[in-house]
């Protein structure tokens, strides 16, 4: 019932819509709360909730205590330096966000071997 949804890395959760009929979709949320990227309503987890769907806004929902970094758009690699980095912070309910680190590869070398160990 829930096989097209799926996790992207620990804190986002995709449900990709793959009808243009539907309005509205049965999803299972893992442990943990987690918020609707879109409208920032907040939703318990180790259930199952009905959402309502358009495909303007795939359903997307980041965990409680994440923090997402992001950057302004591109439409191709290496259009524009990379120079601003946003990092979108879910706060978690006690106020704190979940252990995470931040690596920039230079893109050239083999380093981030020696870093993530």
């Amino acid at each position: 019932m829930f096989e097209n949804q799926f996790l992207l890395g620990y804190d986002v959760l995709v449900i990709p819509i793959d009808k243009r009929s539907i309005k509205s979709k049965r999803i299972y949320l893992p442990k943990g709360k987690w918020i609707n990227y879109w409208t920032l309503e907040e939703l318990g987890g180790k259930q199952e909730h009905e959402i309502s769907i358009t495909l303007e806004d795939i359903p997307i929902f980041i965990r409680k205590g994440a923090i997402i970094p992001t950057q302004p758009v591109i439409e191709y690699v290496n259009q524009k330096p990379i120079d601003t980095l946003i990092l979108k912070i879910y706060k978690g309910d006690t106020g704190t966000s979940s252990n995470s680190f931040l690596y920039e590869d230079d893109g050239d070398s083999m380093e981030y071997l020696e870093k993530s160990a």
